[in-house]
């Protein structure tokens, strides 16, 4: 992980130490004198980052005419290179090679290789401890890679240059098989850096993991089921027909033996963290015109669900930890995410979703709708919940068994107080629609649903 904390001039993030005869004559050239340290009884290469190159990295590249310099048959004037990429700050060995004779394998703690070749780009990450370098007709040319500082890479720093150079792909570079099954070994591509969520009575686990060919992160949700019913679960969460700015896109959905793999796009965090930071704490008039904190969300959270009853589906867990959001140029960007119990609709009943955010429909069975299928207005109910858990409003029950908006915090129109009241309406066919809210607050601004 790129550090965003100041270093010195040049700090070694990390040494190539040989691992054959033919890689030690590399270091034993009086051309590279320059670069080579002792280490311990061992000569190696330091790689630094450093801010007097436009690349970040020095010494960067390895070759006939790189700064490493290597002469041998079936050397081209630049081998490879080592470069950053120039929005995430991954290390990234790019190969330059005619023929891509760079070959990179990752051990793991269990000793198991993923070996990677043909590529133009790949990250080096330091979450993995073992990594070999091979390059050269027949990969004659053996380096072990040695982690030193990693966070010694200050991505801020490097992004203020005037000019800099560096790697340039974007989460869609390279192409990624959307489904992949029936397989006994996972994808490679993803690499593991740390776990952010685990789920152990579900048997779920969210792992932040990197894309070796396009340096961006992802998050890749496992799940855990027996095999004959791998198939049937994987199908309840996969929605790749939904095509939403506002919906989480899978990326790729991996079928194996005893587990599925969902991968996304990595997100900057919930709403149920978010609702903890001091932006969303301090006092402001809730969903006004030009509000930059609460209105965005419930205009793109309607859109969402509005587009969800277009193709006929019921989320039944709109929750704060279920809106993901990434903050861009000072903007908030929410996705809807999780559809591990989602449905069609109408749907028979069946008691699912969170405690807090369930309507009256789902968890009181006493509920005089409770014979009836469940329909898209059980989101709307999640979604108000949602909101006023946010931004601490009170919601209560009057005398005639509906919902009052009380304010504790944050100050907030009648006409706003009015629609949330209408949003958590006890009877589902009282209760507005996402559609009728987008068309009476927003103008209709985002609307798909017919009115």
């Amino acid at each position: 992980m790129p550090s965003r904390q100041p270093t010195t001039a040049s700090s070694v993030v990390f040494s190539l130490k040989t691992f054959d005869q033919h890689a030690r004559n590399i270091l034993l050239d009086p051309a590279n004198i320059g670069i080579v340290r002792p280490h311990d009884h061992y000569d190696m290469i330091d790689i630094y980052f450093t801010l007097n190159r436009r690349g970040g990295l020095s010494p960067a590249t390895m070759g006939r005419k790189g700064d490493v310099k290597i002469v041998g048959p079936f050397i081209a004037n630049i081998q490879f290179s080592f470069e950053l990429h120039m929005e995430t700050g991954e290390i990234m060995l790019v190969d330059r090679s005619p023929g891509q004779t760079c070959r990179v394998c990752y051990g793991d703690d269990e000793g198991k290789i993923r070996g990677f070749d043909k590529f133009e780009a790949l990250v080096l990450t330091p979450a993995i401890s073992n990594i070999a370098i091979h390059f050269g007709r027949s990969a004659k040319y053996k380096f072990l890679l040695e982690w030193c500082n990693p966070d010694a890479i200050n991505l801020e720093a490097w992004k203020s240059l005037a000019t800099r150079t560096g790697q340039v792909q974007t989460p869609r570079s390279h192409f990624i098989v959307k489904r992949l099954e029936g397989r006994q070994d996972p994808e490679k591509r993803f690499l593991k850096q740390e776990e952010l969520a685990a789920n152990y009575p579900m048997l779920t686990r969210i792992i932040k993991c990197v894309d070796a060919y396009t340096g961006h992160c992802v998050a890749v949700k496992q799940v855990e089921v027996p095999s004959h019913e791998v198939f049937r679960e994987a199908r309840k969460e996969i929605t790749t027909d939904l095509n939403h700015p506002h919906i989480i896109e899978f990326l790729q959905v991996e079928i194996l033996v005893h587990r599925f793999n969902l991968v996304m796009e990595l997100q900057d965090g919930d709403l149920h963290s978010l609702a903890l930071t001091p932006e969303f704490m301090r006092r402001h008039q809730l969903l006004q015109d030009g509000n930059t904190v609460s209105r965005p969300l419930m205009h793109q959270m309607l859109q969402a669900l509005d587009y969800l009853v277009s193709k006929d589906i019921i989320h039944r867990d709109v929750k704060p930890k279920n809106i993901l959001y990434r903050r861009i140029n000072g903007s908030y960007y929410y996705r809807l995410a999780d559809f591990g119990i989602a449905t069609t609709a109408p749907h028979k009943i069946a008691f699912s979703g969170t405690q807090g955010f369930m309507a009256p429909e789902v968890h009181d069975m006493d509920s005089r709708q409770r014979n009836r299928p469940h329909t898209t207005r059980i989101d709307v109910w999640g979604l108000a919940k949602s909101f006023c858990h946010t931004f601490r409003l009170d919601p209560q029950k009057n005398e005639h068994n509906r919902y009052t908006v009380m304010t504790t915090v944050h100050p907030i129109s009648h006409a706003w107080s009015d629609m949330l009241e209408q949003m958590l309406d006890p009877n589902p066919f009282r209760r507005v629609s996402a559609g009728h809210v987008l068309t009476l607050m927003f103008n209709g601004e985002g609307r798909v649903t017919e009115e």
